[in-house]
């Protein structure tokens, strides 16, 4: 799904008559750190479009080299068609035939087809040696007239579903099982898996997903240690009641792309322990060689915990997940899993956030639409506040330390979130089952909406703040390279319904443990303030952000240094949120001016 976000930030005079316009008695507050002043339109540029924009043949990365002070990724993987050939024998594999059994005699370069409408049992790709000029391409045996384009979405559809109910409509004027179906049969068996080593594979139009069984599955396709992979127009899902865990599994591989494919029903009920996790897309917790080189561009992920995320890295891992797009998806949780709504399920399905990275580096988030947070869920990790986006690097306590596990040099640029209860939260706190990671730094999150925060029926919504930065207390002080620096935030804009509790729980260590986070940038955007506007998590006075009065000013001041918060609008309020800015030298409005186009 691709959405030009256009940016909203006119001049203050511009802006206030707007708000004047609409009836609105606001607060607004400026804490002006810096001679900038907002004088012109921004207009967000769209996201730029196309599975291989970033990307030239001969996996050349053309993302640049860096966005402001986070790094980009330094290697790609084109996954054109045109650059996948399948140039030897076609083989199809009928009803009741062993996928398995026509791979192991498969040559590099051949098809296998799979036919279309027919159910096939779980298989496992072999290690072959292909190359870039031959690819073993495994598909439904339709037509390709049958299929959606390349570059297209693919949907239920095609598997002959006309719609899945509290999901957004697909356009299906016919429903013709044209897919081939693969499904899990057991627990621990996944649909679809790889050898170590094998490699050069695309697959195309499979249906994945598991039985009706009421056993809980731990993965349907798992890469594992396999290298250059495309799923390409899949439908990769679970069922509506049952525990599948990750639709994906990408550890220990590299150069995987995920495109143009739908996945559906992740998901677990925290009520049926040990289940505190699920996820879409899943990877970060086992490599002990680089992994990375990721294309997740222009496909629908669903899961109630996270819809894809990174980490924890378990015991044995040395190293994060690197240069990885992800790039035009859909991010979405049925409201119908939340409880409260109208038509809730009653199945108590965790839920957490749509992107999770904790354990990652060189990672770039763009142009997605983010749908559907809530709050509540509560389990040894604490009650969950539900952030569309979070960054917050840890490691499996049981692998503590491990040097190379970080989230670092992360950009968030040009996406579109709404009905949430949280926009994006970057922390850092250890837990009793979580440890600090080694690296915490350069974000660059910028041209992004987050609307609707604080929805009607949102679940524990009026207890969540919409931002939150925090990273440790003097009781549980993060080793040096995981304390939060290097964060810019710029020309974001956050819209909510009704009144939030609150627009920012922020902290950290105090200047006797230093040190402390550093070089936090926050400019040119809009936040609602809330009732409270500011606050902190606890901690007492081991917490940077407890201050006995002017507050945020001295929050600020108490635990970020340096840094900047400047040319932003604070909506609503009142007086005392920000009586500190009473009298202050410099004003938020320079004179009013007009210019073409306001």
């Amino acid at each position: 799904m691709t959405k030009q976000i256009t940016r909203h930030l006119p001049t203050c005079a511009r802006l206030l008559d707007v708000l004047l316009i609409a009836g609105l008695v606001v607060y607004v507050a400026v804490l002006a750190a810096s001679s900038k002043k907002v004088t012109t339109n921004h207009v967000t540029p769209a996201a730029p479009l196309g599975e291989n924009m970033y990307c030239t043949p001969g996996d050349i990365p053309t993302f640049g080299t860096n966005d402001g002070l986070a790094l980009l990724p330094e290697t790609c993987y084109y996954t054109d068609l045109s650059a996948t050939p399948s140039p030897g024998n076609v083989t199809l594999v009928a009803v009741g035939q062993s996928v398995s059994n026509i791979l192991s005699k498969a040559k590099c370069g051949d098809t296998v087809e799979l036919a279309a409408g027919s159910s096939f049992a779980p298989f496992r790709a072999p290690a072959k040696n292909g190359d870039a000029s031959h690819y073993i391409t495994v598909r439904t045996s339709a037509l390709d007239a049958d299929m959606p384009l390349e570059g297209t979405r693919i949907t239920p559809c095609y598997a002959g579903v006309l719609s899945l109910e509290g999901r957004p409509a697909y356009p299906c004027p016919t429903a013709t099982n044209v897919m081939a179906k693969v499904t899990g049969e057991t627990a621990n068996t996944s649909a679809i898996s790889f050898v170590s080593g094998a490699n050069y594979y695309r697959f195309i139009g499979l249906e994945v997903t598991r039985d009706n069984n009421g056993s809980s599955v731990s993965k349907l396709i798992n890469t594992n240690g396999a290298n250059h992979i495309i799923l390409d127009r899949m439908w990769i899902h679970g069922t509506a009641t049952d525990t599948t865990l990750r639709g994906i599994s990408l550890d220990t591989s590299s150069y995987i792309a995920i495109v143009d494919s739908y996945f559906n029903d992740f998901h677990c009920q925290s009520t049926v322990p040990p289940c505190v996790d699920n996820r879409a897309i899943g990877a970060g917790s086992s490599a002990t060689s680089q992994e990375g080189t990721w294309k997740i561009v222009n496909n629908y992920l669903e899961a109630s915990a996270e819809d894809l995320a990174f980490g924890i890295p378990a015991a044995a891992s040395t190293t994060a997940p690197t240069d990885v797009e992800i790039r035009h998806n859909y991010f979405y949780k049925p409201t119908f899993w939340m409880p409260g709504d109208p038509n809730y399920n009653g199945l108590s399905f965790i839920v957490r956030d749509h992107v999770e990275l904790k354990n990652g580096t060189r990672i770039l988030i763009e142009g997605n639409a983010l749908q559907n947070t809530w709050g509540g869920f509560g389990a040894g990790y604490g009650v969950q506040q539900g952030p569309s986006i979070l960054l917050s690097p840890r490691v499996n306590a049981a692998g503590f330390p491990c040097p190379l596990c970080v989230v670092t040099n992360i950009t968030i640029r040009y996406n579109a979130a709404s009905h949430l209860s949280q926009a994006f939260a970057l922390t850092s706190p250890a837990n009793t089952i979580e440890k600090f990671g080694s690296g915490n730094n350069n974000f660059s999150i910028h041209d992004d909406v987050f609307d609707d925060l604080n929805y009607p029926g949102c679940y524990q919504c009026s207890k969540i703040f919409t931002n939150a930065l925090f990273g440790g207390t003097n009781n549980s002080v993060p080793p040096p390279n995981d304390v939060l620096q290097n964060v810019t935030v710029d020309h974001i804009t956050e819209v909510a319904s009704g009144v939030p509790i609150g627009m920012l729980s922020l902290g950290g260590t105090t200047a006797a443990f230093p040190p402390q986070e550093s070089n936090i940038t926050i400019t040119n955007s809009i936040f609602n303030a809330g009732t409270s506007g500011f606050t902190n998590p606890g901690g007492g006075t081991a917490n940077c952000a407890v201050v006995s009065s002017g507050a945020p000013l001295a929050m600020f001041d108490n635990c970020w240094s340096p840094y900047l918060f400047a040319d932003n609008v604070v909506v609503g309020g009142n007086a005392l949120t920000f009586k500190n800015l009473a009298g202050h030298p410099r004003p938020f409005c320079h004179p009013p001016r007009r210019k073409s186009g306001l």
